[in-house]
Order: structure tokens, then sequence, then C-alpha cells
């Protein structure tokens, strides 16, 4: 049950529909502890003879991950998201991920690599100026302001990735560790605001609590970390050797009598890695003021050294009985000059997401169906604002963007200017069908303008169980009204996937 994985939208879909125990979502990875007490296994729900009851467990177990193959192959140009550390460019893409998990008591290890290797064939690239780093492959909206790469070389682009990897230990309420698993911050599906898995899982440290612990007003979930964050091989900048230092906080709040509801803020930030080391100012950054004004020398580094701040607040309200939730987030760029800069200007470099799902179940369990709706908007403003505006997730001078090897921690739909996803999924005991129709747009950076198109996809997706095998396919048509580059291209896009019983 990674970041993001087929397990965990069904289980939030069999929450929705009142079939799974309640339990934020708004922090997401969960630990195995979690997992295991929040997934449905008696006889309700349409994958209730997989979820068989847990046993008692040993005070020592080790488990294998079951070994995943994924292949995919896109005719036009490189399309993909939400799939880790997973890029996939022209032509075929190849991904084997598999592992195990030993549990000891309180400690808790899960080695979960993946690699993958794009076949990366050519396709017509949009301009850049010839003259910057990394061309002709860099970013041709912001080639100076954010490492994201149209294509990742010439030649074909690999990768063997820590992937859902994490070292934890989870006592007394607490847990530390270690990992490179994803995360996602809110409770957006498709297109979280400040931190998603749309691309590798950073390499941090994180401490907090081990799951939502009872202050009396109600329960409060949280998680600190700090980390690595790497460029890659065609940043348009050279940034201290390459990295960056991230730190991190999320805190998820519902209140007394309402557990049914999720309240929270998420803050990230990103700076130089610092010479000789990380200060322990840094470490306390996620804690400074939100203004700008009111941090010594400008900024909350020791020295005033520039950083780069994202952060949201958002809200979950789920309705059991009526299988209905609504959740939205509201996120800003960089920090707001004073209380008057956010009541002046609260549109200022800001993206907002809202989304809705609704399941019904049959009679029996045995069939489950969920409609998701979820639209974003951060596109720049057409007011005449006091500060000029760039898009989401560029800084000056931090000009790797909030980016890992290259791509989007967030995601595409905000650093485009918005998007949305339609999707109903229908789950059975053989596995699940889904119909999805999805837009990203694709801005520019002048101020009231998306300027160049949007990418839109229709897919069909299919999982099926066969006899211990997890068999999945997609196929779908993608049309990319870009203007800037060939206008009114269409591509098709195929994949699959299988996951294998242990001991084949």
């Amino acid at each position: 049950m990674t970041t993001g994985s087929e397990l965990e939208g069904y289980w939030r879909a069999m929450q929705v529909a009142g079939l799974a125990a309640a339990y934020p979502v708004s922090l997401r990875g969960f630990s195995a502890a979690v997992r295991d007490s929040i997934l449905p296994r008696d006889s309700r729900g349409p994958w209730a003879a997989l979820m068989r009851a847990q046993p008692k467990r040993p005070a020592f177990s080790i488990e294998p991950i079951r070994p995943q193959l994924q292949v995919q192959e896109n005719s036009g140009w490189p399309y993909g998201s939400n799939d880790g550390a997973i890029w996939a460019g022209r032509g075929i893409t190849t991904a084997v991920s598999g592992g195990f998990e030993l549990r000891s008591g309180p400690l808790t290890v899960v080695v979960d690599p993946i690699f993958f290797r794009a076949e990366n064939q050519a396709f017509a690239l949009q301009p850049v100026p010839s003259g910057a780093r990394g061309a002709p492959y860099i970013d041709p909206v912001a080639p100076y302001h954010i490492d994201l790469p149209q294509r990742f070389g010439s030649a074909a682009y690999q990768r063997l990735d820590p992937g859902q990897s994490t070292i934890r230990l989870d006592m007394f309420g607490v847990t530390v560790g270690a990992s490179t698993a994803n995360e996602i911050w809110g409770p957006a599906i498709t297109s979280p605001i400040v931190l998603g898995n749309n691309a590798a899982g950073i390499p941090r440290v994180f401490a907090g609590t081990d799951r939502p612990a009872n202050i009396f007003i109600g329960r409060l979930q949280l998680r600190w970390f700090a980390g690595q964050l790497t460029q890659s091989a065609w940043s348009p900048v050279d940034t201290t050797g390459g990295k960056l230092f991230t730190t991190g906080l999320i805190a998820v709040f519902q209140p007394r009598g309402l557990e049914n509801v999720e309240i929270g803020f998420g803050r990230l930030f990103e700076l130089f890695w610092p010479q000789g080391g990380v200060p322990v100012g840094d470490l306390t950054l996620p804690f400074q003021s939100f203004y700008w004004a009111s941090l010594k020398q400008g900024k909350g580094t020791p020295g005033g050294a520039p950083d780069h701040q994202i952060a949201s607040a958002f809200v979950r309200i789920r309705l059991p009985h009526s299988g209905l939730e609504m959740y939205g987030e509201y996120g800003r760029d960089d920090h707001a000059l004073d209380l008057r800069d956010v009541l002046v200007e609260p549109d200022h470099i800001s993206a907002y997401t809202f989304g809705i799902q609704r399941a019904w179940v049959s009679g029996d369990t045995s069939h489950t169906t969920a409609l998701r709706l979820e639209f974003s908007n951060a596109r720049v403003t057409d007011l005449s604002g006091g500060r000029g505006e760039v898009l989401f997730y560029q800084h000056d001078p931090i000009n790797q963007g909030n980016t890992q090897y290259g791509q989007l921690l967030g995601s595409p739909a905000i650093r485009g200017g918005g998007g949305g996803t339609f999707a109903v999924d229908r789950y059975s005991s053989s596995g699940r069908l889904t119909f999805s129709l999805s837009r990203t747009d694709q801005a520019d950076e002048t101020e009231g303008g998306l300027g160049s198109g949007a990418e839109t996809a229709l897919m069909v997706d299919v999982l099926r169980f066969r006899r211990g095998f997890d068999l999945s396919g997609q196929f779908g048509v993608i049309f990319d009204t870009g203007v800037t580059s060939a206008a009114g291209r269409t591509q098709l896009h195929a994949s699959f996937g299988a996951r294998f019983p242990v001991g084949f």
C-alpha cells in the first residue's frame, strides 16, 4: 500500500462508501501498522476475498513485496504523471520493482527499489535559447528558472532509484526514521499542490506522531522532515553541486467529535545546500513566520540566505452515510510580505484545488462505483497587482524549482496554470475498470494568459486478478493543442502492468 498505489485508491473509495475505517488521508503514505489497521478485512467490499483476516503478527517477520513489471508506450511525446521516479518519454518505457518488508516490534524496514529505462525517442522540441545550459532539452516556458527538461538527453534514459524504501521506529506515539518513499500532502487525489508522487521521493530523515494523537480538542498528526533535492543533468543552472537542502512540516487536525473532518496545512522550504553542513537554524525553517517583513534580515536562514517556500492549507469533509467526500486546498508560492499583502493580493502566485468523490455500493457490497471530479487553478491573474508574477514552483535565485531529478514534486496541472480530472471507477471482485478524462493546461509566463494550449487525455484503465497475478492495462488518446509547438498534435498511449505472485 505505497503512496498513490492501487490499494490506497481502493481503500479511499471504500472509506467514502462507508466500508472502511475512518482515518485521515491528508498525510500519505501510511506506516505498516496503520495500513494493517485500516484495511477492510471483513466480508464487505468487492475485494473482501483478497483481504484475509490479519493473523497475530509474530515478534519478528519478513515478507516479500511482490515484484512488479510495467511497460508503457507513448507514440508521440513524453506523457505520464503521479508515477514516482518513472519518467516516460516517447517510445517504450519499462520499469521493474520489488523487495521486502521486515518488522521487529516497533521497527519497520522496507526495501522496495525501482529501476526504469525509457527509450526516449526523438520528437519535435519546443525552441529554447541556444546558449542556455542544458539546451536544447530544457523547459521552454522558463528555460532559466526551473529544472524541468522536455526531454532527458538524446539517448535512452534510465535510473535505479531507492523507490518506496523506509526505515522507521514507531513507539510511545512517536515515529522517527529515514525514507526515500513518496508522500502526498493534503487530500487531493491527482493534483496536490505542495508535495505528491509525481517525482521520486525525497531522501530524508523525519520525525512526528506515528498516527493522529489525542489532544482532547481533537486528534493531531504532525510530520517534520529534512532532506536533499537533486537536479537533473539538464538543469539550466548549476547550484551547489547539483543539490538543494529541503525541509518541511505538515499538520493534520481532526476536531473532537468530527472524525470525518480533516483540517491542516503544509509548508516546504528549499535553499542552496549550506557550505560546511546544515546548521540547526535551517532545520527549524518550517516554524518561522509566514511574513517576510518580520524575518531577521528579511529571511529566516542564517545570514539572510535566500530560500523558496511553498505552503498550503486544506480541508476534507467526508459524509460516509451519503457516500460523499469533498475537499479543497489553497496554496501560496513564497512568503507574503505582511498581513496587508495577504489581504490586498490573496491571489499572488497562488493556486487552489477542489475535489469531490461520490461512491455507490451494491446491495451485497460486491460492487462499488466511485465518481471523481477534481479541478485545479493556478493561472497568473489578469488583474493589475502590486508585484509581477511568475508561474507556480518558480523562484529566483533558487532556479531549480520544486523538482527532484527534473520532475515536479507537486502537480503538473498547478505548474501549467490549471487542469482537471473526471473519472469513474468500477470495483468488482475481479478487479477495477476506470474511464477518465483529464486536462492539463500549458501556461506561459505572461500575466493574464495561459497562452500555450492544453493537453487532454481520454483513458480506459483496467485491473484484473488472475490466479495470483494482478494484471493491468491502460489505453488512451492524448490531444495536445499547444501553439508553441506542433499545434493540434495527437498521440496514443498504452501500458501493461503485472504484479507477480511470490514463488513464481
